[in-house]
């Protein structure tokens, strides 16, 4: 009779239904997996974390966050590897620039795409790029780019326009306080 009742129990186990998949919170658990890695600077292992993590939460500001986790990685074997620098900095850069697409119009993620840029040596072509844009992204990525190559007053003019013209956005308080470090 005992071991009916186990039969049972372990029957009734093997039917009971899958509970359903909860991604952010395995998005989380990627994202935090990936940051371990990246302290311990195993960057192609951090680089899978934060890419699974991007990849189970594609719709939201969190998801800005681990594809700037995934740039910052990709950053830090491109410092570790010299002979494949510029490749690992043009995979920042797309990462950064997935980032940004979320919304997060965050100071670092804006500063860490510049830094791919410099890595590439590509900062003077992307300020031609930003020029012609009208885009609010872009004008703001000016505002670094500037900064970057010592024109400080025309960061300083750009960002007071910016400010003008948005003055909505979150950013420009951060931006402001960016100048004047």
């Amino acid at each position: 009779m005992l071991l009916l009742l186990a039969m049972q129990s372990a029957n009734a186990v093997l039917y009971e239904p899958i509970s359903t998949i909860d991604a952010k919170n395995n998005a989380s658990y990627h994202n935090e997996l990936g940051v371990k890695f990246m302290r311990k600077q195993i960057y192609p292992r951090a680089i899978e974390e934060f890419g699974i993590a991007a990849a189970l939460v594609t719709d939201t500001q969190e998801t800005g966050v681990y594809y700037n986790n995934l740039g910052l990685a990709y950053l830090g074997l491109a410092k570790q590897d010299f002979a494949h620098a510029e490749l690992y900095a043009k995979s920042a850069q797309h990462a950064f620039e997935h980032a940004l697409s979320y919304g997060i119009m965050q100071v670092s993620y804006y500063e860490n795409l510049v830094e791919c840029y410099e890595l590439q040596g590509t900062i003077k072509e992307n300020i031609r790029l930003c020029l012609n844009s009208d885009s609010i992204y872009n004008k703001i990525l000016l505002v670094f780019l500037y900064k970057k190559i010592g024109k400080t007053l025309e960061a300083q003019t750009l960002a007071d326009m910016i400010a003008l013209e948005n003055p909505e956005l979150i950013i420009i308080k951060n931006l402001k306080n960016y100048l004047n470090k």
